[in-house]
C-alpha cells in the first residue's frame, strides 16, 4: 500500500521578500491552523508541519491549539529559514536566481534552537528537519551537514527536494533511502515528490488552483499504480492562498484517500521504515 506523507513548511513570517505580497498581510498562519485542523480532523489524515522557529514565535497562540493534537506531527524547518545547500533557483520568467546557502555553524545554530524550541512548546520530540528550498541529491554530498545533524539527534530529513535542474518536479521513483553511504546509517532522507506546491501555482498562476490539484493528483495516481511512497510539500500561506477554508487540499487528501492510499506522518514513516530495517536484520 502506498504512503502518503503531507508535508507544510510553516513559514509566513520567514519568506523572501518576491512572496511576501502572499501572505495575507503575514496573518497566513493564523487562517491556516484553523483551517487545517478543520480539514484534517474532518478525514482523519495524520500530517506534519515542519515550523520555523521565527513563526512559532510569532504565532504560538494560534499553534498552542495543535499541542498534543494526534494528528498533528510538529518538526523543524530550521529557526530562521536558512538554506543548507546554495540553490540555483529557475522562476517562470526565464531567470534564474541564486540562493547562497547557510554556514555550517549558523546551520548548526538554527537547527539546535528550533529544536529546544519546538520540544519546549510542544513538549514532543524534535526528530526532523525539513531544508528550506530543499535540493538536489539532498545531503548526499554534505557529510559535514550530517554530522552536525546526527549530533544534535536528527532522524530524518527532508532535503532532497529538487531534480538535477534544480527545479521541480522530483521523480517518485527515487524514494526514501538511508544516509548509510555517508556514515549515517540511521538518518532516513524523506525527500518531496513532484512539484513544490509555489513552484506549480507559480508556473500556472495562484489562482488557478484547478490546475494544482489536478497536477497532485496525477502523482497521487502514479504511487498507486507503482506501488510507492509519495511525499508531497505544501507550505502554510500557499495552502490558504485564494482558498482559505483550504477545499482544495481537502480534495487533495480526500483523493489519495479514495484511491487507498496510508496517510502518515513523517514521525509515524520513519519508525515504520525503521522497523522493517531491524526485521530484515539491519540496514
Amino acid at each position: 500500500m502506498s504512503c502518503l506523507l503531507l508535508g507544510y513548511d510553516v513559514e509566513t513570517s520567514c519568506i523572501e521578500d518576491d512572496e511576501r505580497q502572499y501572505t495575507m498581510d503575514g496573518k497566513a498562519t493564523e487562517v491556516f491552523i484553523a483551517s487545517a485542523r478543520r480539514i484534517h480532523e474532518e478525514l482523519e489524515a495524520p500530517c506534519t508541519l515542519y515550523i520555523t522557529g521565527i513563526t512559532l514565535r510569532n504565532f504560538r497562540t494560534s499553534l498552542a491549539a495543535l499541542h498534543g493534537h494526534p494528528l498533528f506531527d510538529m518538526q523543524s524547518h530550521t529557526y530562521d529559514h536558512i538554506r543548507f545547500k546554495t540553490v540555483m533557483d529557475r522562476r517562470i520568467d526565464g531567470k534564474t536566481t541564486l540562493y547562497p546557502g547557510g554556514e555550517p555553524i549558523d546551520i548548526a545554530i538554527s537547527v539546535a534552537r528550533n529544536k529546544s524550541l519546538i520540544e519546549e512548546f510542544f513538549g514532543t520530540e524534535c526528530i526532523g528537519v525539513c531544508t528550506p528550498y530543499g535540493s538536489y541529491r539532498g545531503l548526499s554530498d554534505r557529510i559535514d551537514l550530517l554530522t552536525i545533524l546526527n549530533k544534535l539527534g536528527v532522524k530524518f530529513v527532508r532535503s532532497y527536494g529538487r531534480n538535477h535542474h534544480d527545479a521541480s518536479p522530483v521523480d517518485i521513483d527515487i524514494q526514501p533511502f538511508w544516509y548509510g553511504a555517508q556514515g549515517y546509517p540511521d538518518i532516513l532522507e524523506i525527500m518531496f515528490h513532484g512539484w513544490i506546491d509555489a513552484h506549480y501555482r507559480r508556473l500556472v498562476g495562484y489562482e488557478d488552483w484547478d490546475a494544482y490539484v489536478s497536477e497532485t493528483k496525477k502523482w497521487i495516481d502514479m504511487a498507486v499504480e507503482k506501488d510507492l511512497d509519495l511525499s508531497l510539500c505544501q507550505h502554510d500561506w500557499t495552502s490558504v492562498l485564494h482558498d482559505r477554508d483550504m477545499q482544495y487540499t481537502k480534495e487533495i487528501l480526500g483523493y489519495a484517500k479514495r484511491r487507498g492510499c496510508q496517510l502518515c506522518t513523517a514521525t509515524d514513516y520513519y519508525s515504520s521504515i525503521m522497523r522493517k530495517r531491524e526485521g530484515y536484520g539491519g540496514s
